[in-house]
């Protein structure tokens, strides 16, 4: 290569490098004109939307009680103490319909948990998420139209739109904290637990009523939903359009593996925990649920009265069918009412 020839790209290099430069100084200069430290300071520390989240369930008629502390088992440790941002729970009576079931018009007494971590993300981070199909379809509690998922990561943006780095771990911590919070949540509801405040005492389960507890991450990131294109060569060569494979969702019920630190965890919770009597601890539902992990509703904060107006009413079980058969012979139908 010719000495000139040379020089010319030494000049192109050092054009392109101090173009570069230019673009970075524009951009320092912009967050100097528009810096505010005390707003950029609280926006960091996640608390605007959980002050947000709070009122949303104060508005929706739930009592907020505040954080909800517990005690994490890890193998080879000792517990340490944990917390979820916020437990809430709301009181409701339920009359069954009429011509439902035999219990038409009759009422219960009901009080709905809700353990509520919140990930606050700044401007145009997305969170991906898709199902990995199984043998055993997983139903959500949400209803059909919810996309059930069991995959998830974080996107963030770039200069130049978002950034192809897949970041799996905000999701991921997020639902082992509140899958970690469920089975001491449980015990304490089982057995009688109190939520202390000064000047308060709130006992978690209520004598004589049905309970349902709900585990619930709040984000301001935007969530989509990845359908598997019936292409998948197209897909992989770029020739399909993300808008179309890609889709905004307010909400995805997300279904965790079990893990073998979560159910160390969840049998250690269990063996330390004191039950009434030895029928209760038969019975109980944490224990029961020691081997699994449990769903998780990830709502988008935009969409987050929505969410609650639908779980005030969700789907009951009032009656449940089955059939069965004894050595070829014919088929006896059930009805059991719930």
């Amino acid at each position: 290569m010719s000495e000139p020839e040379k020089l010319r790209k030494q000049i192109a290099r050092l054009e392109a490098r101090a173009g570069s430069l230019e673009k970075r100084l524009d951009r320092i200069l912009g967050k100097m004109d528009g810096y505010t430290p005390r707003s950029t300071a609280i926006a960091r520390t996640g608390l605007p939307l959980e002050i947000f989240t709070r009122l949303a369930l104060i508005e929706a008629d739930y009592v907020v009680h505040g954080a909800y502390p517990f005690l994490y088992h890890s193998i080879g440790r000792e517990p340490l103490e944990r917390s979820i941002d916020i437990y809430a729970s709301r009181d409701s009576t339920y009359v069954t319909p009429d011509g439902a079931s035999p219990r038409a018009a009759k009422s219960r007494e009901e009080r709905d948990h809700l353990l509520v971590e919140v990930k606050q993300r700044r401007p145009g981070v997305e969170w991906i998420f898709c199902g990995l199909p199984k043998s055993s379809k997983d139903r959500n509690s949400l209803g059909d139209g919810v996309p059930t998922v069991n995959a998830g990561f974080e996107l963030r943006p770039g200069d130049s739109g978002i950034k192809p780095d897949p970041n799996e771990n905000s999701v991921n911590n997020a639902i082992a904290q509140l899958n970690q919070a469920y089975t001491p949540f449980e015990i304490a509801r089982e057995t009688g637990g109190y939520i202390e405040a000064p000047g308060s005492s709130h006992r978690i389960s209520a004598p004589n009523r049905a309970d349902c507890t709900r585990l619930l991450l709040v984000t301001n990131a935007k969530l989509k939903f990845f359908e598997v294109p019936i292409d998948l060569d197209a897909f992989l060569s770029g020739d399909v359009a993300d808008e179309s494979v890609f889709k905004d969702v307010p909400w995805v019920s997300y279904h965790p593996e079990s893990t073998i630190s979560l159910r160390y965890h969840q049998e250690r919770s269990c063996a330390v925990a004191s039950w009434d009597n030895a029928d209760a601890r038969e019975r109980s539902t944490a224990r029961m649920m020691i081997p699994y992990g449990h769903e998780v509703d990830i709502v988008d904060r935009d969409r987050l009265s929505e969410y609650l107006e639908c779980v005030k009413d969700p789907p009951r079980i009032e009656r449940i069918s089955f059939s069965m058969t004894i050595d070829g012979g014919p088929e006896s139908k059930f009805d059991l009412d719930i």
